[in-house]
Protein backbone atom coordinates (compact mmCIF):
# COMPACT_ATOMS: atom_id res chain seq x y z
CA UNK A 1 0.00 0.00 0.00
CA UNK A 2 2.42 2.77 0.81
CA UNK A 3 4.51 1.78 -1.98
CA UNK A 4 1.88 2.79 -4.48
CA UNK A 5 0.97 6.12 -2.29
CA UNK A 6 4.42 6.79 -2.72
CA UNK A 7 4.29 6.12 -6.62
CA UNK A 8 2.17 9.22 -6.54
CA UNK A 9 5.00 11.38 -5.82
CA UNK A 10 5.53 11.53 -9.85
CA UNK A 11 2.34 13.76 -9.52
CA UNK A 12 3.08 15.96 -6.23
CA UNK A 13 6.43 17.73 -5.71
CA UNK A 14 7.83 17.50 -2.37
CA UNK A 15 6.95 21.04 -1.90
CA UNK A 16 3.50 19.97 -2.09
CA UNK A 17 3.68 17.31 0.04
CA UNK A 18 5.42 19.31 2.50
CA UNK A 19 2.69 22.21 2.57
CA UNK A 20 -0.21 19.72 3.04
CA UNK A 21 1.77 18.45 6.10
CA UNK A 22 2.48 21.51 7.61
CA UNK A 23 -1.43 22.53 7.20
CA UNK A 24 -2.69 19.59 8.80
CA UNK A 25 -0.26 20.51 11.88
CA UNK A 26 -1.52 23.61 12.06
CA UNK A 27 -5.05 22.15 12.82
CA UNK A 28 -4.12 19.98 14.94
CA UNK A 29 -3.26 19.78 18.54
CA UNK A 30 0.27 19.60 19.29
CA UNK A 31 2.45 18.63 22.37
CA UNK A 32 4.47 21.55 23.59
CA UNK A 33 8.11 21.94 23.16
CA UNK A 34 10.75 24.01 24.53
CA UNK A 35 12.57 23.02 21.58
CA UNK A 36 12.08 25.63 18.49
CA UNK A 37 13.23 23.47 15.89
CA UNK A 38 14.81 20.22 14.80
CA UNK A 39 17.37 19.27 12.57
CA UNK A 40 18.04 15.78 10.42
CA UNK A 41 21.41 16.01 9.47
CA UNK A 42 23.19 13.44 7.35
CA UNK A 43 24.89 12.05 3.98
CA UNK A 44 23.28 9.86 1.30
CA UNK A 45 23.24 5.60 1.91
CA UNK A 46 22.28 6.55 5.60
CA UNK A 47 18.41 5.78 5.07
CA UNK A 48 17.98 10.03 4.23
CA UNK A 49 14.82 9.55 2.99
CA UNK A 50 13.02 6.68 5.06
CA UNK A 51 14.05 9.37 8.18
CA UNK A 52 12.17 12.19 6.49
CA UNK A 53 9.54 10.45 6.00
CA UNK A 54 8.95 9.82 9.55
CA UNK A 55 10.01 13.04 11.04
CA UNK A 56 7.81 14.95 8.88
CA UNK A 57 4.62 12.63 9.69
CA UNK A 58 1.79 14.15 11.28
CA UNK A 59 1.69 11.49 14.38
CA UNK A 60 5.62 12.18 15.05
CA UNK A 61 5.15 15.98 14.53
CA UNK A 62 2.50 16.11 17.08
CA UNK A 63 4.32 14.29 19.29
CA UNK A 64 7.44 16.53 18.87
CA UNK A 65 5.20 19.75 18.89
CA UNK A 66 7.19 20.61 15.56
CA UNK A 67 5.77 20.83 11.89
CA UNK A 68 7.52 19.84 9.13
CA UNK A 69 9.91 22.15 6.48
CA UNK A 70 11.05 21.69 3.76
CA UNK A 71 14.34 23.92 3.26
CA UNK A 72 15.73 22.61 -0.48
CA UNK A 73 18.13 25.79 -0.97
CA UNK A 74 19.51 24.89 2.37
CA UNK A 75 19.89 21.18 2.25
CA UNK A 76 21.89 22.12 -1.47
CA UNK A 77 24.16 24.55 1.28
CA UNK A 78 24.00 27.50 -1.32
CA UNK A 79 25.23 30.35 1.12
CA UNK A 80 22.75 33.28 -1.22
CA UNK A 81 19.68 31.45 -1.31
CA UNK A 82 18.99 29.84 2.53
CA UNK A 83 16.02 31.59 4.08
CA UNK A 84 15.63 31.05 7.86
CA UNK A 85 14.09 28.32 9.45
CA UNK A 86 11.10 29.23 11.23
CA UNK A 87 9.88 28.64 14.75
CA UNK A 88 8.53 24.69 15.38
CA UNK A 89 10.32 23.33 12.76
CA UNK A 90 11.21 20.05 11.96
CA UNK A 91 13.81 19.86 9.32
CA UNK A 92 14.90 16.63 6.99
CA UNK A 93 17.67 15.34 5.53
CA UNK A 94 20.05 18.18 5.69
CA UNK A 95 23.31 17.10 3.65
CA UNK A 96 25.88 19.01 5.32
CA UNK A 97 28.81 19.48 7.49
CA UNK A 98 28.50 20.72 11.27
CA UNK A 99 30.34 24.28 10.38
CA UNK A 100 27.02 24.79 8.25
CA UNK A 101 24.35 23.89 10.60
CA UNK A 102 26.18 25.79 13.06
CA UNK A 103 25.72 28.81 11.06
CA UNK A 104 22.26 28.82 9.26
CA UNK A 105 19.87 31.54 10.55
CA UNK A 106 17.66 29.43 12.87
CA UNK A 107 15.26 29.65 15.80
CA UNK A 108 17.96 29.86 18.74
CA UNK A 109 16.69 26.67 21.14
CA UNK A 110 17.24 24.40 18.25
CA UNK A 111 18.48 20.80 18.81
CA UNK A 112 19.96 18.35 16.10
CA UNK A 113 20.41 14.72 15.03
CA UNK A 114 23.04 13.70 12.69
CA UNK A 115 22.93 9.85 11.24
CA UNK A 116 25.85 8.15 10.64
CA UNK A 117 27.30 4.58 9.34
CA UNK A 118 30.07 2.64 9.47
CA UNK A 119 32.36 4.78 6.57
CA UNK A 120 33.80 1.55 5.51
CA UNK A 121 29.80 0.33 4.29
CA UNK A 122 29.08 3.96 3.23
CA UNK A 123 31.96 3.69 0.90
CA UNK A 124 30.75 0.17 -0.50
CA UNK A 125 26.81 1.58 -0.76
CA UNK A 126 28.24 4.76 -2.60
CA UNK A 127 30.89 2.54 -4.85
CA UNK A 128 27.74 0.00 -5.53
CA UNK A 129 25.39 2.52 -6.34
CA UNK A 130 27.84 5.05 -8.69
CA UNK A 131 29.21 2.16 -10.31
CA UNK A 132 26.33 -0.30 -10.97
CA UNK A 133 22.55 0.50 -9.40
CA UNK A 134 21.87 4.53 -9.18
CA UNK A 135 20.17 6.37 -12.32
CA UNK A 136 22.53 7.37 -14.80
CA UNK A 137 23.00 10.86 -14.89
CA UNK A 138 26.03 12.72 -17.36
CA UNK A 139 27.99 12.87 -14.21
CA UNK A 140 27.56 9.32 -13.36
CA UNK A 141 28.11 8.02 -17.32
CA UNK A 142 31.71 9.78 -16.93
CA UNK A 143 31.82 8.09 -13.44
CA UNK A 144 31.38 4.93 -14.83
CA UNK A 145 33.47 5.24 -17.81
CA UNK A 146 36.27 5.71 -15.64
CA UNK A 147 35.67 3.22 -13.40
CA UNK A 148 35.34 0.62 -17.17
CA UNK A 149 37.36 -2.34 -16.73
CA UNK A 150 38.38 -2.10 -13.58
CA UNK A 151 38.04 -5.00 -10.75
CA UNK A 152 35.87 -4.64 -8.08
CA UNK A 153 38.99 -3.58 -5.63
CA UNK A 154 40.44 -0.94 -8.48
CA UNK A 155 36.99 0.46 -8.89
CA UNK A 156 36.96 0.86 -4.63
CA UNK A 157 40.26 2.00 -4.50
CA UNK A 158 39.57 4.65 -7.11
CA UNK A 159 36.63 5.79 -4.96
CA UNK A 160 38.60 6.26 -1.71
CA UNK A 161 41.02 8.64 -3.88
CA UNK A 162 38.01 10.49 -5.84
CA UNK A 163 34.75 10.25 -4.30
CA UNK A 164 34.68 9.56 -0.97
CA UNK A 165 36.47 12.58 0.75
CA UNK A 166 32.58 14.95 1.05
CA UNK A 167 31.48 12.40 2.43
CA UNK A 168 34.21 11.69 5.09
CA UNK A 169 34.77 15.24 5.71
CA UNK A 170 30.95 15.59 6.44
CA UNK A 171 31.37 12.77 9.07
CA UNK A 172 34.54 13.75 11.08
CA UNK A 173 32.89 17.34 11.72
CA UNK A 174 30.02 15.82 13.57
CA UNK A 175 32.02 13.01 14.88
CA UNK A 176 31.60 13.11 18.89
CA UNK A 177 29.35 15.77 18.63
CA UNK A 178 28.04 15.15 22.11
CA UNK A 179 30.57 15.40 24.24
CA UNK A 180 31.20 19.02 23.06
CA UNK A 181 27.78 20.67 21.85
CA UNK A 182 24.95 19.11 23.89
CA UNK A 183 22.55 20.26 21.36
CA UNK A 184 23.96 17.66 18.69
CA UNK A 185 23.44 14.11 18.91
CA UNK A 186 25.46 11.49 17.16
CA UNK A 187 23.06 8.51 15.72
CA UNK A 188 23.56 5.31 14.31
CA UNK A 189 22.21 4.09 11.00
CA UNK A 190 22.28 0.84 12.21
CA UNK A 191 20.43 1.02 15.54
CA UNK A 192 17.96 3.86 13.92
CA UNK A 193 17.03 0.94 11.13
CA UNK A 194 17.77 -2.33 13.13
CA UNK A 195 15.52 -4.60 15.17
CA UNK A 196 15.64 -2.39 18.30
CA UNK A 197 14.96 0.77 16.19
CA UNK A 198 11.92 1.99 18.69
CA UNK A 199 13.86 2.33 22.25
CA UNK A 200 16.96 3.51 20.01
CA UNK A 201 14.61 6.51 18.43
CA UNK A 202 12.92 6.58 21.73
CA UNK A 203 16.80 7.10 23.54
CA UNK A 204 17.94 9.74 20.69
CA UNK A 205 14.85 11.78 20.84
CA UNK A 206 15.17 11.83 24.99
CA UNK A 207 18.50 13.26 24.58
CA UNK A 208 17.16 16.03 22.34
CA UNK A 209 14.33 17.11 24.95
CA UNK A 210 11.79 15.12 23.65
CA UNK A 211 9.44 12.71 25.35
CA UNK A 212 7.86 10.87 22.77
CA UNK A 213 5.41 7.50 23.52
CA UNK A 214 7.10 4.62 22.33
CA UNK A 215 4.14 3.10 21.66
CA UNK A 216 3.29 6.55 19.03
CA UNK A 217 6.99 5.38 17.67
CA UNK A 218 6.27 2.10 16.84
CA UNK A 219 3.12 3.00 15.03
CA UNK A 220 4.91 5.60 12.78
CA UNK A 221 8.02 3.24 12.40
CA UNK A 222 5.95 0.16 11.75
CA UNK A 223 4.10 2.29 8.85
CA UNK A 224 7.58 3.07 7.16
CA UNK A 225 8.95 -0.26 7.68
CA UNK A 226 10.96 -1.01 4.34
CA UNK A 227 8.81 -4.02 2.75
CA UNK A 228 5.83 -1.63 2.74
CA UNK A 229 8.38 0.23 0.65
CA UNK A 230 8.55 -2.07 -2.07
CA UNK A 231 6.82 -3.08 -4.99
CA UNK A 232 4.64 -6.21 -4.32
CA UNK A 233 6.23 -7.95 -6.88
CA UNK A 234 9.61 -7.74 -5.08
CA UNK A 235 8.46 -8.60 -1.67
CA UNK A 236 11.42 -10.38 -0.06
CA UNK A 237 13.52 -10.14 -3.15
CA UNK A 238 16.99 -7.42 -2.68
CA UNK A 239 15.86 -4.23 -3.47
CA UNK A 240 18.41 -1.37 -4.14
CA UNK A 241 16.51 1.47 -3.31
CA UNK A 242 15.42 0.48 -0.19
CA UNK A 243 17.74 -1.86 1.03
CA UNK A 244 18.85 -0.74 4.58
CA UNK A 245 22.02 -3.14 4.89
CA UNK A 246 23.65 -5.06 6.96
CA UNK A 247 26.39 -3.93 9.63
CA UNK A 248 29.91 -4.82 8.52
CA UNK A 249 28.92 -5.65 4.86
CA UNK A 250 32.69 -3.85 4.22
CA UNK A 251 33.99 -7.00 5.60
CA UNK A 252 33.18 -8.99 2.09
CA UNK A 253 34.89 -6.07 0.56
CA UNK A 254 37.92 -5.18 2.29
CA UNK A 255 40.83 -6.51 0.69
CA UNK A 256 44.29 -5.32 2.17
CA UNK A 257 45.10 -2.76 -0.37
CA UNK A 258 41.70 -1.69 0.40
CA UNK A 259 42.20 -1.20 4.05
CA UNK A 260 45.50 0.14 3.65
CA UNK A 261 43.67 2.93 1.43
CA UNK A 262 41.03 3.90 3.64
CA UNK A 263 43.19 4.29 6.74
CA UNK A 264 46.13 6.07 5.03
CA UNK A 265 43.20 8.61 4.01
CA UNK A 266 41.15 8.91 6.69
CA UNK A 267 43.03 7.53 9.87
CA UNK A 268 40.80 7.08 12.83
CA UNK A 269 37.05 8.25 11.39
CA UNK A 270 35.88 4.62 12.02
CA UNK A 271 37.00 4.68 15.99
CA UNK A 272 36.17 8.20 15.75
CA UNK A 273 32.16 7.67 14.87
CA UNK A 274 32.38 4.81 17.73
CA UNK A 275 32.89 1.77 15.30
CA UNK A 276 35.31 -0.97 15.46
Amino acid sequence: MLYHARKLRSLVSIDVEYTARRALCSVLPMAKSDVSALFHCCVHKTASQWVRLIISDPRFCRAVGLKPYFAPAMRLNFPDERKPVPEHSVVGSFFTDKDTLLEIDKPANWRAFFVTRDPRDLLISRYHSKRFSHRASDKLRLHRELMDGMSDEEGIIWMIENQFDEVATRLASFAQSGECDNRIVLAKFEELTGSNRVPAWSAMLTSLGFEVPEATLAKVLNFYRFDRMRAPASAGKHDEKYRHGQKGEWRERFTPPIRDAFEKRYGDLVAKLGYQ
